[in-house]
C-alpha cells in the first residue's frame, strides 16, 4: 500500500510540478532527487530494522551459503498465496525507486547513458540491502529477492520513461 501511495504522488508531484511535455523543471528534478533520499532511507529503515547485526565469522559464513539457494526455493515452504503475495510485495516495494530515477534520468542531456546507470542503481540498491540483510538475525538474504528487487526498480523505470516518452512526443 505504501509504495502505492508513494508511486501515486510521485506521479502527481509530476505532472503538477514538471508541466505537460515539460519535464526539464528544476523543481520537479530536485524533487524527484529528494524522493529518491527518501526512498533509500525507507528502504534501509524497513529491510534493516532492528538493525541488530551480527558480524562474528561463523555467523557471516553460515548465512553466505544460505544466500546460494535455488531460486523461489525459500517461497516453496509458504502457501501459494503468500509467495504471490512476497513476489508483489518485493517488486512493488522497489517501483517507486525506479519510477524516480527514471525521471530524474529522462531530464540528462545524454539519456541513454542515465538510464543505463539509473537500472544499475536499482540493482545496487537492492543488493545492498539484500546484503545486509545477511548481518542480521531473524532476517534472510535471498538472491531471488535480489532479482525481484531489482526488477520491481526496472518496471517502474520503464513505465516512467514511457509515460514521459508519450508525454514529449504528444506536446
Amino acid at each position: 500500500a505504501a509504495a502505492g501511495a508513494g508511486a501515486a504522488l510521485g506521479i502527481w508531484l509530476a505532472s503538477r510540478f514538471g508541466g505537460r511535455g515539460n519535464v526539464n523543471n528544476p523543481l520537479s528534478m530536485q524533487l524527484a532527487l529528494w524522493g529518491v533520499s527518501l526512498w533509500l532511507i525507507l528502504g534501509f529503515t524497513v529491510f534493516w530494522f532492528p538493525y541488530n547485526f551480527e558480524m562474528s565469522q561463523a555467523f557471516l559464513a553460515a548465512r553466505v551459503t544460505d544466500l546460494w539457494v535455488a531460486p523461489l526455493s525459500n517461497y516453496y515452504y509458504s502457501s501459494e498465496y503468500r509467495a504471490a503475495t512476497e513476489v508483489l510485495h518485493k517488486m512493488l516495494f522497489f517501483m517507486p525507486l525506479g519510477a524516480l530515477l527514471a525521471y530524474v534520468a529522462w531530464q540528462a542531456p545524454s539519456r541513454r547513458f542515465w538510464l543505463t546507470a539509473s537500472a544499475l542503481a536499482v540493482a545496487i540498491s537492492a543488493c545492498i540491502l539484500e546484503f545486509g540483510q545477511l548481518l542480521l538475525p531473524g532476517k534472510y538474504a535471498d538472491m531471488t529477492d535480489w532479482l525481484l528487487e531489482s526488477l520491481g526498480g526496472w518496471l517502474g523505470m520503464m513505465l516512467v520513461a514511457s509515460l514521459l516518452g508519450k508525454l514529449h512526443h504528444d506536446s
